[in-house]
């Protein structure tokens, strides 16, 4: 079960999110959206000590965000106002 609704093939859904990712990703780097790789390595080392982690998806409980995609992202913050 995923938000209420039962994933038929939850394998699917995760390659097709991950796959949704990079497409973010890749587009926002077309515009200039993406930070550098310092910076987000240092926004990565600061969510890895934050107790709303959630170490085995890689998410931020606090927003349910992928943390390698949007700390990546130029204009995203941190739910927790950490970056």
């Amino acid at each position: 079960m995923c938000c209420g609704l039962k994933l038929q093939k939850p394998l699917a859904a995760v390659k097709s999110l991950t796959s949704t990712a990079v497409a973010v990703l890749l587009e926002a780097a077309k515009t200039g959206q993406v930070i550098d790789g310092q910076l987000l390595q240092k926004r990565l080392t600061i969510c890895g000590t934050c107790p709303q982690l959630d170490r085995e998806r890689v998410v931020c409980n606090s927003c349910q965000c992928f943390l390698k995609v949007k700390a990546a992202l130029t204009a995203a913050k941190c739910p927790e106002g950490k970056w």
